[in-house]
């Protein structure tokens, strides 16, 4: 069986982070935005702030 990229980066965090496949899934998806370049062309990338941001604004909004 072959994995692309994407799916092997994933097993490897599952392996080092001992945590569920959903834990990691919604991280990535939290983290993950749109960037444009100076060309205006675009594209997506992770940023662990982002998602912490996003996980604590919605934390405090329940608490509320």
């Amino acid at each position: 069986m072959h994995y692309s990229k994407k799916e092997e980066v994933f097993g490897i965090l599952l392996k080092k982070l001992n945590r569920s496949p959903s834990t990691i899934s919604r991280e990535i998806k939290r983290g993950t935005t749109t960037q444009l370049r100076s060309d205006l062309s675009s594209y997506t990338s992770y940023f662990p702030e982002t998602g912490q941001a996003i996980y604590e604004k919605k934390s405090f909004k329940l608490r509320s």
